[in-house]
């Protein structure tokens, strides 16, 4: 945990656990279970910490994909008397997903989500350019929506649940 003291009136929280990159067969599951705790207003962590307990602004999960691994990233803005508890209850939330794994309404919820959006972007000439360039620059090929998207229809609780007990600490969130 890194702490920049400033004179503010609120504070800004990330919090970084490791993660397989986009090569790695685990990816997929890693990037649906980020999806499903803070992807949006109906992820896990919104309606938790923002909806039930009003602990912060703004809260979000999201995979940082890096050629040699990836980064999950757990990111809220809160008060700084906040911070302990929400901070805990994303800890406990955490514990939870460790322990139980995520619903299967969850998981096909979440792949019909991503499906549509990988089918959406591929439309737009823009996005699929973008996207290649990138994909180019980091991994020196271009993945193909089709493949990605069978990858993610082939994602299994048991994967997601694996990725929470492999790459989830929350040790270290305290």
């Amino acid at each position: 945990i890194v702490t920049v003291n400033k004179k503010a009136e609120q504070c800004q929280v990330l919090i970084k656990f490791p993660a397989p990159n986009c090569i790695n067969n685990m990816y997929y599951a890693t990037n649906i279970l980020a999806n499903i705790l803070g992807a949006d207003s109906s992820s896990r962590l919104f309606k938790i910490v923002r909806e039930d307990y009003g602990l912060v602004y703004n809260i979000s999960c999201f995979l940082e994909e890096c050629p040699i691994g990836g980064i999950i990233n757990i990111y809220f803005a809160t008060s700084y008397e906040n911070v302990e508890k929400a901070l805990e209850l994303i800890k406990n939330e955490l514990v939870k997903i460790k322990k139980l794994g995520i619903k299967q309404s969850e998981l096909d919820h979440e792949k019909q989500k991503i499906k549509i959006s990988l089918l959406t972007n591929s439309e737009d000439s823009l996005s699929c350019a973008i996207g290649n360039a990138i994909d180019l620059f980091k991994y020196h090929k271009c993945f193909d929506i089709e493949s990605a998207v069978e990858q993610y229809e082939n994602v299994t609780l048991s994967q997601v649940k694996q990725v929470a007990k492999s790459f989830f600490n929350p040790v270290r969130v305290v």
